[in-house]
């Protein structure tokens, strides 16, 4: 009796043996290698409606002249009650987050470096003095400390509103020197430059 067994010939094309086609093998092993090879797809970039991340001029002003009215505030508690009085080290604590906000939110590396030239130079201009005044709130321990930090930070948002002005075409060439200059017994003249600049805000754009 034959046994249904042909050997590992006789299985290596089922098809064939119960009367179906042919496969292939070898011809679909030649088209497959023939497919081509699958690429890796292509790094993405921002569409040309996308938005950049840039350093917020604005918002800085709007920092600075925080600043400035909160140490001035603290002033009037601390000549009163001293350094300890809650409402200057509140005041104090305030300070610091503005300025914090600005260095970490409104001006970090990546923000600047994308801004446009003219804002990304006021804020290489104005970033040295607003850390510089950070350490100055942070190392306040007398009264006298305050006064002088809080003088220092108008004078401070006062220039970095001038620079502003400028960037957006103002002529400030009128302004009084006194206005960005710290000099003693100058309040008289700092308000008025300041005033000046008042005046200025009308020609540029809020």
């Amino acid at each position: 009796m034959e046994s249904g067994f042909t050997g590992p010939k006789g299985v290596s094309d089922p098809a064939v043996r119960y009367g179906g086609p042919r496969l292939e093998i070898e011809g679909m092993a030649q088209n497959f290698n023939a497919l081509p090879a699958q690429q890796p797809a292509a790094a993405q970039t921002p569409a040309a409606g996308d938005t950049v991340s840039v350093g917020c001029v604005a918002c800085a002003r709007a920092h600075f002249a925080t600043i400035a009215g909160t140490l001035k505030e603290a002033i009037r508690f601390a000549r009163e009650g001293g350094l300890t009085h809650p409402e200057v080290q509140t005041r104090l604590e305030a300070a610091e987050e503005e300025v914090t906000n600005v260095e970490r939110h409104d001006w970090t590396p990546e923000k600047t470096l994308h801004s446009p030239i003219g804002e990304k130079h006021v804020i290489e201009q104005f970033f040295p003095d607003l850390r510089r005044l950070r350490q100055r709130i942070m190392t306040i321990n007398s009264v006298d400390d305050l006064e002088h930090t809080a003088a220092d930070a108008a004078l401070l948002s006062t220039d970095f509103r001038l620079a502003v002005l400028e960037l957006r075409g103002a002529d400030t060439g009128g302004v009084p020197d006194a206005a960005s200059k710290p000099v003693a017994g100058g309040a008289a003249a700092r308000e008025a430059g300041c005033d000046s600049i008042e005046n200025l805000e009308g020609q540029g754009s809020p």
